[in-house]
């Protein structure tokens, strides 16, 4: 029996390996040889790199694909090359050379596949190819002891042997949880923990690690009351918006888990805000699909000089986007180049630099004042020493920006709508409460009269603000096109494993011998006798039921993938639900006669997207005093969560009315969760223990891929 279960749980397990992940390409795309973009490689393609020798600069050319040798260069020596390969030359390749990357289950091959050299493989062997009976595939390594775990998304050098690791089911099965979770906590969130063995100090017993590089925090760790009970906390607070993870030493437990948890993960809540804002002097081009654009592309735009930052979309502009509504834009992709060369209108696309990323964003500036304090909510003055007493503070301008362009000239052409002053009377005794604060609302760069309104120093440190959590739909993560051809996969895997059958007869057993199958959320039991008439629990138990089933008309399975809907358990969030539904019909030996049962019963796995991107201005303070902005930090987490178990939906049937004690069961369990396995005999306890397995080994399939 045990046996049975095991397998069961490994093909539920095998089967939702089949749900999509991203994966990077095996080769690195490019369609070497295809210089005129044509989609084919013949001697048009010849006769473009010819012009370009020549420098004839011909309307469709592809440097990327005419660099045949991958050298970063095209000359005599890529055209050689391309002649040979259309003569069909023995050995003559396009690109970057190919290397094997071997995959290997101990001495045995499992699959080989091919990537080009320097590039990511960003695949591994198919579940069809790696699938190991009563195993689960926990990742691959690099060596044979696995102890150094192999990436698919790694540039691959050369040639090279990988190694699985397996887990026997067997050492699964017993697995408890070792970490719990808290999401959107507030920033004075604290944990209580406990020693229960060993002599390790409370200073030592608990470590904090920041999950998303947001700024270290300081814990302390004290028995506030005397009683053995410590309290973690942060004295100053977490910071808003940011994901922790806390680690407990050994001999150390949370006071209210069990002792083998000893990591607790979290996050801390901020209100949605968006005050990053796009370059407006960078172009931003409507394109038909940005995904299809690479470097050493050729496109059309006009008014764009070398170097100029260009960003394609294909619906709304990421000026105008609003990503605190919640829209993820997944349906709406954006690809940022730079201007390589510029011939007319013709722009050669080119891959940006670390230090580009700054200019995709507008970080507001914050220009030093010397003159008297406003007493108003806003005015009017110019940077140039006049007769209104206003005057750049040039020293300190310099400080801000070097030596070069800390002048007053360099300031007045710097000057844009946005931006921030900071007005003192001078530099001797300044301190937080004689500095005056303005934002700035319009900008004459003729007369060089800036208009502003009253800020503060808590706007210009929130300038570039970002907390974000869009919600990506299920429907966004799985195409029509890929749910069915999951829901193939899937039901081919499931019906050739024996699965349904297997499932079936266990469950239809335990309907029929115990009453709190029947009461169990997820199974619907309907018992009739041979005429049709529904059957009452007492009737049932006087037939004596024996083991005497027989399978009427075969075992009918059901495999969905559900993206959206009250059927999702993760409903406000974006979800991939795949159900595998199993409908039987047995005939049954009874004392006096036959029962005919109908069984209904569907398995769920549900995985669900939580995406946080969270940003903040990069600052100095200039005078250690007034907030500088100098740039944009910007950070991403995914949170990845899994549910495993039977759908809820349980019916049970007597002669005339519904068992009215079975029902008060039912409902009792759905109000308290926790007491759903009390219902359980002890053989379908092992199965649901096994399901919650299976979530964890989708966990570690998720890590892996």
């Amino acid at each position: 029996m045990k046996k049975r279960l095991l397998s069961l749980i490994l093909v539920i397990a095998l089967a939702l390996t089949a749900l999509p992940f991203t994966a990077f390409a095996q080769t690195n795309g490019i369609m070497y040889g295809d210089v005129n973009l044509d989609g084919e490689i013949d001697l048009l393609d010849i006769l473009t790199m010819k012009l370009y020798l020549v420098e004839d600069n011909p309307a469709d050319f592809s440097f990327v694909n005419a660099d045949v040798n991958a050298d970063n260069e095209i000359d005599l020596v890529d055209l050689l090359i391309l002649k040979k390969y259309l003569a069909e030359w023995d050995g003559i390749h396009l690109g970057p050379a190919l290397v094997t990357v071997s995959f290997y289950d101990g001495e045995n091959l499992i699959d080989s596949l091919i990537a080009t050299k320097g590039y990511p493989l960003g695949e591994v062997p198919s579940a069809a190819k790696s699938s190991k009976a009563n195993a689960i595939l926990e990742g691959y390594y690099t060596d044979k002891e696995l102890t150094s775990p192999f990436y698919a998304e790694n540039p691959v050098d050369g040639n090279m042997s990988v190694y699985a690791k397996y887990t026997a089911m067997e050492d699964m099965v017993e697995d408890s949880p070792v970490s719990f979770a808290r999401m959107d906590q507030p920033a004075n969130t604290t944990f209580e923990i406990k020693r229960i063995s060993g002599e390790i100090l409370p200073q030592n017993a608990a470590a904090l690690v920041v999950k998303d590089g947001s700024d270290p925090i300081t814990v302390t760790i004290t028995d506030d009351n005397n009683d053995g009970i410590y309290t973690v906390k942060a004295p100053n607070g977490y910071n808003e918006g940011s994901s922790y993870e806390l680690n407990l030493a050994d001999g150390w437990c949370f006071a209210d888990k069990d002792p083998n948890i000893k990591t607790a993960a979290f996050s801390i809540a901020k209100q949605a805000v968006n005050n990053i804002a796009m370059n407006a002097s960078n172009h931003y081009v409507k394109y038909s699909d940005p995904a299809l654009l690479s470097a050493g592309s050729i496109v059309t735009c006009e008014g764009v000089n070398v170097g100029d930052l260009i960003c394609f979309y294909k619906t709304t502009s990421p000026k105008n986007r609003d990503y605190t509504s919640g829209n993820a834009y997944m349906d709406d992709p954006e690809t940022w180049f730079k201007a390589g060369s510029v011939s007319g209108n013709k722009v050669t696309l080119a891959a940006l630099e670390e230090s580009d990323n700054e200019k995709m964003y507008d970080i507001p500036d914050n220009f030093p004042v010397i003159g008297s304090l406003p007493s108003g909510n806003g005015g009017k003055f110019t940077l140039a020493p006049d007769s209104d007493g206003y005057t750049l503070d040039t020293s300190a301008y310099a400080l801000m920006i070097g030596e070069e362009n800390g002048n007053l000239n360099y300031a007045i052409g710097k000057v844009s709508v946005g931006d921030f002053i900071s007005v003192y009377t001078s530099q001797d005794n300044i301190n937080a409460n004689n500095v005056y604060y303005g934002k700035i609302t319009d900008y004459n760069s003729i007369t060089g009269e800036i208009t502003y309104v009253k800020s503060s120093a808590e706007e210009i440190e929130t300038a570039a603000d970002m907390y974000i959590k869009p919600v990506v739909s299920g429907d966004e993560l799985v195409s029509e096109e890929a749910k069915a051809r999951i829901e193939s996969t899937v039901y081919s895997q499931v019906e050739s494993s024996g699965f349904a059958k297997q499932a079936a007869e266990q469950l239809a057993y335990m309907a029929v011998k115990t009453d709190g199958f029947k009461s169990m959320p997820g199974v619907k039991v309907l018992l009739t006798d041979e005429n049709g008439q529904a059957v009452s629990a007492a009737k049932l138990a006087a037939r004596n039921i024996s083991k005497g089933f027989e399978l009427k008309e075969g075992v009918k399975l059901k495999v969905e993938v559900i993206t959206s809907g009250d059927q999702l358990h993760f409903k406000d969030r974006g979800a991939v639900q795949l159900a595998v539904g199993i409908n039987a019909q047995y005939e049954i030996e009874a004392q006096d006669g036959k029962v005919m049962l109908n069984l209904d019963a569907s398995f769920v796995q549900e995985i669900s997207l939580g995406i946080t991107a969270n940003g903040e201005l990069v600052k100095t303070k200039l005078l250690g005093i007034i907030p500088v902005p100098c740039g944009v930090k910007v950070g991403a987490s995914v949170d990845i969560k899994s549910f495993t178990g039977i759908r809820i939906d349980a019916q049970a049937y007597t002669e005339a009315e519904k068992d009215a004690g079975l029902m008060d069961q039912l409902k009792n369990a759905l109000k308290n969760p926790q007491k759903i396995g009390d219902l359980l005999p002890d053989k379908l306890g092992s199965l649901k223990k096994g399901l919650n397995t299976a979530g964890d080994v989708i966990n570690k399939i998720q890590e892996i891929k």
